[in-house]
């Protein structure tokens, strides 16, 4: 998936988040990113 995705990923790790990927002949890619959210101060 590229430089681009492997940057996404460290990204996504520091915020504690995952990065959810699902592929199909045909249909192409989607690549899900989930971030928590913030707790209110």
């Amino acid at each position: 998936f590229g430089l681009g995705l492997s940057i996404v990923r460290q990204a996504v790790r520091v915020l504690e988040g995952t990065i959810e990927l699902a592929s199909s002949v045909d249909a192409g890619t989607t690549v899900r990113v989930i971030l928590p959210l913030a707790k209110a101060a």
